[in-house]
């Protein structure tokens, strides 16, 4: 599978929800997962509408669950709509391509998506299909029950019309991070929570 943005990549809260469960929510659930593969594939003609189906089937599937079971699919649901709230206050046209992170002191390896206790730095690669403009990165941490725990802002960023260009930011990530969105707003926009 291509990479799929750590908060979104819901297929632990999905795990979970299948043991957890009295019902057999297997094809349900990896009918998901493989809605989550198109989107990380970025294939899919209409990613939007694609966010909108997986929401629908996890709130459907939710319904027919309880317990632990329903919990989780819950709080699949709600590291989606996370995702989809930073996607609704990026900059126009400037969007996250990609983001990698490794601790601080790793050298030129990188060792996936964790969000780990310690410093870490932040790759994140941003595209611009806009005119040229200043905007700033933003990293919003959340822990397992999607409370924020944390927001580090990299500064401002100039970028130019069809530009892609990697942004570092280095930072301490708080204590229960378990995931984070990165946010990219016009400079201007950027500090509306």
């Amino acid at each position: 599978m291509a990479a799929l943005p750590h908060v979104i990549d819901v297929r632990d809260d999905l795990e979970r929800a299948r043991e957890a469960s009295d019902e057999d929510l297997g094809a349900e659930l990896d009918a998901v997962e493989e809605r989550l593969e198109s989107y990380a594939d970025g294939a899919h003609p209409d990613r939007e509408g694609l966010l909108d189906d997986i929401d629908n089937e996890l709130l459907r599937l939710e319904a027919l669950t309880s317990g632990t079971a329903a919990e989780r699919i819950s709080a699949a649901r709600n590291r989606i709509g996370l995702f989809r709230d930073s996607l609704s206050r990026a900059a126009d046209g400037v969007s996250v391509l990609e983001t990698k992170t490794r601790p601080a002191d790793a050298g030129a390896s990188f060792d996936g998506e964790d969000a780990a206790d310690g410093e870490r730095e932040f790759w994140l690669t941003l595209v611009n299909s806009g005119g040229p403009r200043s905007v700033a990165v933003e990293l919003v941490f959340y822990d397992e029950d999607d409370d924020e725990t944390g927001r580090v802002s990299g500064g401002d960023v100039s970028i130019d019309s069809d530009e892609q260009k990697t942004v570092t930011v280095v930072t301490r990530v708080p204590d229960g991070a378990a995931y984070y969105v990165a946010r990219v707003a016009d400079v201007d926009e950027l500090t509306e929570p």
